[in-house]
């Protein structure tokens, strides 16, 4: 086992830990102390160091969060209609006699009035024997 020891490579670390555990001396230095290789920081440091790392996560996060505190009222004045659109989705809107077809063009119109009401309050009613509200 002590031939095994001098080997370089990690092997020889795990062979002088199993020496250890089996009350054999290191290998490597007759008489030396294995468990006294473990140089770190302090309990106390390792504490205030996760402690930092902590308080760095959570301060993070709340710059994410961007608080703001207090408020401006502000009064925002609108003017505009209110305007409503049917339109008709049976099968007889997909008829071609204007091109492309019926439905395409009631959906060009619609869109070309939304674009041209931009202070307008717009809604959608969609029918095809019984109508319902789909937007807003």
């Amino acid at each position: 086992m002590a031939a095994a020891g001098l080997s370089a490579g990690p092997g020889s670390v795990f062979v002088v830990v199993l020496a250890e555990a089996a009350g054999v001396e290191d290998p490597i230095h007759p008489g030396a102390p294995v468990a006294g290789l473990d140089v770190g920081l302090s309990p106390g440091r390792e504490k205030i160091r996760l402690g930092c790392l902590v308080l760095a996560v959570v301060f993070l996060l709340l710059a994410l969060a961007r608080p703001q505190w207090g408020f401006d009222w502000e009064t925002a004045r609108m003017r505009g209609l209110d305007i409503v659109v049917a339109i008709d989705t049976s099968k007889s809107m997909l008829a071609e006699d204007i091109a492309p077809n019926r439905l395409a063009r009631a959906k060009l119109a619609a869109l070309e009035l939304m674009q041209r009401a931009k202070s307008d309050r717009l809604g959608l009613v969609a029918f095809a024997g019984a109508a319902f509200l789909q937007c807003p």
